[in-house]
């Protein structure tokens, strides 16, 4: 390409037909031809130094969730049923359990994307402080369970 049709690319000095509008080096337009001269040879720039500007694809992860919190609800909500209808010397264990399953259960409600078990931990903590105060006041005596 040493003919005189051809010119050179003003950004990287790639040399490019003279019917070319664009260069195929680094995509610049070629608005002003410049001819090189015998004292000053034209050096390619590499091509990690051109002008134009590429997007990039940026990930964004998406928000937390707290779904162990729900899972988390759903078991001490389990335990707190469980132990509540065993003998009454656990009973406090089980309102432990049952505040807890209450209180992650509210959260998970919140903030979780297993709502369902958040709710499900949430309504077996209230049925553990439920047959606690049942436990407490001698209901399950008649009942048969102490």
């Amino acid at each position: 390409m040493s003919d005189k049709k051809s010119k050179f690319c003003p950004h990287c000095g790639t040399t490019v037909k003279s019917e070319d509008v664009f260069c195929n080096n680094c995509g610049a337009s070629i608005e002003e031809t410049v001819e090189p001269t015998v004292s000053m040879p034209v050096q390619p720039v590499p091509y990690a130094q051109t002008t134009h500007s590429s997007q990039a694809t940026v990930y964004v992860p998406p928000p937390k969730t707290l779904n162990n919190v729900a899972v988390i609800a759903l078991i001490f909500g389990i335990i707190s049923v469980v132990v509540n209808l065993l003998p009454r010397f656990l009973s406090y264990i089980g309102t432990v359990t049952a505040i807890i399953a209450i209180i992650t259960g509210i959260i998970g409600g919140l903030k979780s994307q297993k709502k369902h078990l958040a709710f499900i931990g949430l309504g077996l903590g209230v049925i553990g402080i439920t047959l606690f105060f049942l436990a407490i006041f001698g209901v399950f005596r008649f009942w048969g369970f102490w």
